[in-house]
């Protein structure tokens, strides 16, 4: 994952656009039985409609550098959708994302440098090119389908909004650099079938006070600590886990503070917020 991609699939696009036909606003080309967008007119604002078909055709890919620097608000993307490409959507103003559940994959850097302060996930994509949220500094609200399996490497790298995290259920891995460079994060929800946090995952999470396990402790925590893994945290940071999950202990665990959440609780109830 490099910066330097963003450029040069920048000038791959644009050569694209020679041969290509418009409908509206939108600069497309045909795919065999689907359409690809490539690029949606300068200087619209407020909200825009990506069309579900064009010439009869599902659209079905998003193209690298389709939206730049736009003063674009909000966006529809219909249910045929199933790629956006590699920086697709960089530097534009939307106030909110709905990714739709038809996405499969996510292109590298593509939404990079956006002001979007809410992402709702209405499936699992699967596969994730590097840094797709990348400093996106505006960005407060994450909300992940439970059934996301993995979330790419350095996705939210820089988002230095976010504080408080709810991880997919079915999340199984969390890879490098994930929320790296995001010292606000406080609170973190880990789902009970995350296994391996690889490195510098959270580094630079200094605000973080508050660390949940909702099942066994992954297997890095046999051979690190806390701080090896999420790197610096809150002087005040405790790690809860539910009763009857192996791997941890109390009073402390891994050089934290460690409080177990009784098996007649959950992490959103009274018990867990005032302890």
């Amino acid at each position: 994952m490099k910066i330097p991609h963003i450029i040069s699939t920048i000038l791959i696009t644009l050569s694209a656009t020679l041969h290509a036909a418009t409908s509206g606003v939108f600069t497309y080309e045909p795919e065999g039985e689907t359409i690809r967008i490539i690029q949606i007119a300068e200087g619209l604002t407020g909200h825009l409609e990506i069309p579900s078909q064009i010439e009869g055709k599902n659209v079905t890919h998003l193209g690298s550098n389709c939206v730049n620097r736009s003063k674009i608000t909000s966006i529809t993307i219909p249910n045929t959708v199933k790629v956006i490409e590699d920086v697709a959507f960089i530097f534009t103003d939307l106030t909110s994302l709905t990714i739709p559940a038809s996405v499969e994959e996510l292109g590298e850097f593509a939404f990079y440098g956006c002001r979007i302060p809410t992402v709702t996930f209405k499936g699992a994509p699967t596969i994730w090119g590097g840094g797709v949220f990348f400093k996106n500094d505006h960005l407060k609200t994450i909300n992940f389908h439970d059934s996301i399996t993995s979330l790419g490497e350095s996705t939210f790298w820089g988002c230095t909004a976010l504080t408080h995290i709810k991880l997919p259920f079915d999340l199984e891995i969390i890879h490098e650099r994930l929320f790296y460079d995001c010292p606000n994060i406080v609170s973190l929800s880990i789902g009970p079938n995350v296994k391996t946090i690889e490195s510098e995952a959270f580094h630079n999470s200094i605000s973080l006070s508050s660390i949940i396990f909702l099942d066994d402790a992954p297997e890095c925590f046999n051979t690190k600590t806390i701080s090896q893994v999420f790197g610096r945290t809150s002087e005040n940071c405790k790690v809860f886990f539910k009763e009857g999950k192996t791997g941890f202990s109390t009073p402390t665990w891994k050089g934290k503070p460690s409080i177990m959440i009784p098996t007649n609780e959950a992490p959103r109830k009274t018990w867990l917020r005032i302890n």
